[in-house]
């Protein structure tokens, strides 16, 4: 009996730029979160403009292992997807998920969606055994709302 072979795009994850896991930062606290995301050059640029929500990955020590741009929208939204955002973990074997976003209107705190969300993708990261640390939202005056800090 013959086989038959199909053609079928390898899937992975890629890492743009290699950084070496000492070098990386450790991630506890939402101050921390606010200072990786200042050097997300792309994010500073559009914090006033547009809603942009990313990922941190993080390893068992803290220590960062990458950053996910999940999605970007208008001013006052963005789609976001729970399950890229657990496919994103699961690719890394990340042990821990922290969520950021802005809000462009300068106003940190979370919107009835943003509840939504966070509770959502914390009952997903649970079942792959993956911890759900925070969802922190910032805004270009600099304020951040910690779900995990509850301010």
């Amino acid at each position: 009996m013959k086989t038959q072979n199909y053609d079928a795009p390898e899937v992975g994850l890629y890492i743009k730029e290699k950084i070496n896991l000492k070098d990386r930062p450790v991630i506890k606290g939402n101050n921390r979160v606010q200072e990786v995301m200042s050097k997300v050059e792309y994010f500073q640029q559009h914090i006033d403009y547009k809603e942009m929500f990313y990922a941190l990955y993080l390893n068992n020590a803290g220590k960062l292992l990458s950053l996910l741009k999940v999605s970007e929208g208008s001013d006052v939204d963005t789609a976001v997807s729970p399950k890229q955002i657990i496919q994103g973990a699961i690719l890394q074997n990340a042990a821990g998920i922290i969520l950021v976003h802005n809000h462009p209107s300068g106003n940190p705190t979370p919107s009835k969606d943003d509840i939504k969300l966070t509770a959502q993708i914390t009952k997903c990261a649970k079942m792959f055994d993956i911890e759900f640390l925070d969802h922190v939202i910032l805004t270009f005056y600099g304020d951040i709302y910690s779900f995990y800090d509850g301010y």
